[in-house]
């Protein structure tokens, strides 16, 4: 059944931040909360299922689902109260975090989680329940909202605060109890607009490690490792400047060049897309690990917030370079104790079948709180791999194994990253007391199915027969 015309439905089609994932929708783009609702009222009256979809930034099929009705966000950014004294801002969920920094930065304020992109909106930075690069010290998004308010699929609205019981499964539930349509979300003072870092190359698996508990007390830390090696990289630790430097408050002067070299960056994805041969970015990573310095040279740099959080954001649609087959992206958190072990066999089953990640990105961690939990007491490691479309079955096979590496070591996927995860190995990643929970509150609150994605089908994270 087609849908009636209706002056604020258009036809789309959608595709996840990997490229990789499709489908064509009904496309509603409200302001509002009744506009939520009249959508998601919409969509019951023509037996439809609803997708919710922000800034479109998760890697696979998570905003997405063939022939639904998918609810974009991304219009409703209205700023309801900022208090400046007490860093409190109260804020649309469609806003994204650019649209927060932006402007809560100049009154010596900025986001006290976020992760390497800022073109999330709200809603689906909290729907992931994100992290960043001080996930140990500060953790998730969500531990940093005092409360949100959701449209429900009945079309009720509520205000729903971090007390009440329901709260964690709203945030990190990957969008399929409600929509967040408004959150208070407290800031985190800054005095400058810019990071002081250190950068050490890391020789191997060791170094890596030890320089994550050297530094654990840092602002922030992360470390880039290299696909082809065994665990050589390059290690940064980043602190907030101490000292008043209000000309660095401004977004403008966040602002980073529009070049690189002598290609427009908005063009740079198209040169990109000449470097993604597996021996082009063997040779490009050995060279970024050379120009990292030495095992015993120390750099120190000074970057911008924008600059030390967002490089990628100022390289536009630079996932495109990875067409025609598009970009996976694996992560997956392991106890501290396993791993190194887990990472080393990673990188090994990737080098193993010749499809080495052309990016890599370790981090420290502590768990979050969320019902569908993603985060232990450990690390992560993020593989970006290319998708090559004449190898499809080797890539599934190469993420199922990695993924049970993870698992039987005590790791859990991160679903907003996942695109290739089945069924089993999502319920054994998963733990049983906060999914049981998760799948009890939503037989409360959604007892249709209305809200739905692709990945919750073919995950079966909280499906309802219709």
């Amino acid at each position: 059944m087609d849908f009636p015309a209706h002056p604020n439905l258009t036809d789309a089609y959608l595709e996840g931040f990997g490229l990789t994932n499709g489908a064509s929708v009904r496309l509603a783009r409200p302001t509002s909360p009744e506009g939520v609702a009249k959508a998601f009222g919409l969509a019951r009256k023509d037996n439809r299922r609803v997708v919710l979809r922000g800034g479109g930034r998760s890697y696979g099929d998570q905003s997405l689902l063939g022939e639904a009705l998918a609810i974009d966000v991304s219009r409703m950014k209205s700023v309801f109260n900022w208090d400046t004294a007490e860093g409190l801002l109260d804020i649309q969920a469609g806003a994204t975090l650019e649209d927060v920094w932006r402007f809560v930065l100049e009154d010596g304020w900025f986001l006290p989680v976020t992760p390497g992109t800022s073109r999330a909106t709200l809603a689906g930075a909290l729907a992931s329940n994100v992290h960043g690069k001080n996930n140990l010290l500060a953790g998730t998004l969500g531990e940093w909202v005092e409360e949100i308010e959701v449209v429900l699929p009945d079309g009720s609205l509520r205000t729903v605060s971090k007390d009440d019981s329901r709260f964690w499964g709203f945030v990190g539930g990957l969008g399929l109890l409600g929509a967040i349509v408004r959150v208070k979300l407290r800031l985190k003072r800054v005095v400058s607009g810019e990071v002081d870092t250190v950068v050490r190359q890391v020789p191997d698996w060791d170094a890596q490690f030890a320089a994550f508990e050297e530094f654990a007390k840092a602002d922030y830390t992360v470390s880039w490792v290299d696909g082809f090696s065994s665990g050589r990289g390059i290690f940064t630790a980043g602190w907030h400047v101490p000292v008043a430097e209000a000309s660095t408050l401004r977004a403008e002067a966040q602002g980073i060049s529009p070049a690189i070299g002598l290609f427009s960056k908005s063009e740079a994805w198209r040169v990109l897309q000449h470097l993604t041969s597996r021996s082009d970015m063997r040779v490009l990573s050995a060279l970024r690990y050379r120009m990292g310095g030495f095992p015993t040279v120390q750099k120190s740099k000074r970057q911008t917030l924008a600059a030390f959080h967002y490089p990628l954001d100022y390289v536009p649609d630079w996932q495109r370079s990875y067409l025609p087959g598009g970009l996976v992206q694996f992560q997956a958190a392991v106890p501290r104790d396993e791993a190194r072990r887990v990472f080393q066999k990673q990188l090994e089953l990737c080098q193993k079948a010749r499809m080495e990640p052309y990016l890599v990105v370790m981090k420290r961690h502590r768990p979050d709180c969320a019902m569908l939990p993603y985060l232990v007491d450990g690390y992560s490691l993020a593989l970006d791999l290319h998708r090559i479309l004449s190898r499809e079955e080797d890539l599934r096979r190469l993420y199922a194994e990695m993924a049970e590496v993870a698992i039987a070591a005590g790791g859990r996927v991160y679903l907003t990253k996942d695109a290739l995860l089945t069924p089993d190995q999502f319920s054994r990643c998963t733990p049983k007391g906060g999914l049981t929970r998760f799948r009890e509150l939503k037989k409360e609150i959604d007892p249709d199915g209305l809200l739905t994605s692709a990945q919750n089908e073919r995950l079966r994270i909280a499906t309802v027969r219709r």
